[in-house]
């Protein structure tokens, strides 16, 4: 059992001579085929063969009982010998026979392992400085540390002497950085950044090739490097580069062990400068986005602090209004009852001096002296004024005054203003004149587009209560939209239409609450707008 033809034919010849009948197989399955159909009485196996070896061979064989006692010889080549006595102990088979084979063979294989050997000695410090270096780029976030880092493992890979690392500014005219391995810090420090720019050629770095020198007899210049760098022999310089721009650069000086660096050295300092311009370029991204992600930390914590200082500011804003609101409130409650009492206490005495001064008129006329007469008449005509006092102290009978203002501000305006004469009420005149002044400047305001404006002030009594009403022919409202008109600063219509501040129909809200009546409003877009407020009368 032999997968070598030829080894087969020398067997079958040597043992066929002496009389024996033999069986050939290929490989172990074939043979154990074979031993199934006639048990042999000696099987010789070949150590190494496809498919089926000769160990994995006497192992399958020895699970079937009726070969357990048939011998089994390996046949080997020499230089396989104590490898296959090692096998052929571990699964019981006690003989081994050494195949022939030529002196040249022999020393064909010595000197490809020496190759082998020397080829190892090579790759395997390479692979171990590929494994160091590529741990470094996965867990590296610095972009300095980065390049510091290709710098030292790139010389251990191709075996240099000296590296060099450049990294350029965005400009590409000038170094920012400069890393240096395999020389002493005092000749790195002497490399000085301007002149080591100067020195990259520009090819390197537009056409984004790498190049290669040798027998440069120790001139660093003849490299284009600076005269303080150390003697170079052979050079080998690359860029670090990505698909959208060139970061830098690499340089290796004096190949150790050779006369100059290789194609494969070249091959190789082209991918990892490649790779390494990658990695930067999200580094460098990376840090961008910390740096960002740091400051607007850093604006947030600002204004963190800004807004607790706003919240402080409001809430000690907010006790000092309400101090305000309370002390106003007050002073309010006073002027109401004053003016309360004056309109009380004041209208029952006008009323008699005025009922008096008519008996006598009427009844004691004749009696009276001229002179008298003359008295009693002014004293009406004084009762009926300070009465008219009164009533206007609670009246809106300011609504004319109004109108008559905004008139004379917009005298070319076509406007037909409608008061009623009985409008009086009782409550605060001032503050009844802000609320009808608003009311009145709003109609004013939003009924500027009309060729002809209607604006018209009155009363109308509905479930037992004086409804007072402020109507116009204006721009009107979407009545959706309803709940938002009492609400500060809210708007229903631009700046560049109607201007103003958002404000004057809140304060006219307050003022109504405030009297204990309500408010509210009706409209359509584009056909006017009505509003409507009560102001219970005071028992």
């Amino acid at each position: 059992m032999d997968d070598d033809p030829t080894a087969r034919d020398l067997l079958v010849t040597v043992l066929g001579y002496s009389g024996h009948q033999l069986r050939e197989a290929g490989d172990g399955a074939e043979a154990l085929a074979l031993a199934q159909a006639e048990v042999p009485d000696l099987i010789i196996a070949d150590l190494l063969m496809p498919t089926m070896d000769g160990f994995e061979f006497v192992r399958r064989l020895r699970e079937n009982s009726k070969f357990a006692r048939v011998p089994v010889v390996f046949y080997s080549a020499t230089y396989l010998e104590t490898e296959a006595r090692a096998l052929a102990t571990q699964c019981g088979v006690s003989h081994i026979i050494t195949k022939p084979a030529e002196e040249f063979r022999q020393n064909h294989l010595r000197l490809l392992l020496a190759k082998l050997a020397q080829k190892a000695d090579v790759v395997v410090p390479r692979l171990d400085a590929m494994i160091e270096l590529g741990l470094q780029l996965a867990s590296e976030r610095n972009p300095q540390r980065l390049l510091a880092s290709l710098c030292g493992s790139t010389r251990k890979m191709i075996g240099a002497k000296y590296a060099v690392v450049g990294l350029l500014d965005r400009d590409n005219r000038s170094l920012r950085y400069l890393f240096a391995s395999g020389m002493s810090q005092e000749i790195a420090s002497r490399l000085d950044l301007p002149q080591q720019r100067a020195a990259i050629p520009d090819g390197i770095l537009s056409e984004r090739h790498t190049r290669r020198l040798h027998g440069l007899a120790g001139d660093p210049r003849l490299a284009g490097l600076p005269g303080d760098h150390p003697p170079v022999h052979s050079f080998l310089s690359a860029p670090i580069i990505s698909p959208d721009r060139v970061y830098g650069w690499l340089c290796l000086a004096d190949k150790i062990g050779a006369a100059e660096f290789g194609d494969e050295d070249e091959g190789l300092a082209q991918i990892l400068t490649a790779q390494v311009g990658r990695i930067y370029e999200i580094g460098s991204l990376y840090s961008e986005v910390k740096r960002y992600v740091e400051k607007l930390e850093t604006e947030a914590a600002e204004r963190k602090r800004a807004e607790e200082e706003i919240r402080k500011l409001n809430s000690e804003l907010e006790q000092r209004v309400a101090e305000r609101t309370m002390d106003l409130q007050a002073a309010n409650n006073e002027l109401e009852a004053f003016n309360y009492s004056v309109s009380h206490d004041l209208r029952a005495p006008t009323r008699a001096i005025d009922g008096f001064s008519q008996i006598l008129l009427e009844e004691y006329s004749p009696a009276l002296p001229k002179a008298v007469q003359d008295y009693l008449h002014r004293i009406r005509d004084s009762s009926r004024r300070m009465g008219q006092l009164i009533d206007d102290l609670l009246g809106l009978r300011v609504a004319r005054e109004i109108l008559d203002e905004l008139k004379q501000s917009s005298p070319n305006r076509k406007v037909d203003c409608h008061v009623a004469a009985d409008l009086l009420v009782e409550g605060d005149p001032n503050l009844l004149h802000i609320v009808l002044e608003n009311l009145l400047r709003n109609a004013w305001k939003f009924t500027q587009n009309r060729p002809v404006a209607e604006i018209q002030v009155g009363v109308a009594e509905q479930d037992d209560e004086s409804v007072y009403f402020v109507r116009d022919n204006g721009a009107g409202f979407d009545m959706e939209h309803t709940h938002q008109l009492f609400k500060p600063f809210h708007r229903l219509h631009s700046v560049a239409q109607f201007e103003g501040t958002g404000i004057g129909l809140a304060i006219v809200q307050r003022i109504i609450l405030r009297h204990g009546g309500r408010i509210w409003a009706e409209g359509k877009v584009n056909e006017g707008a009505v509003f409507k407020f009560t102001l219970p009368a005071r028992p």
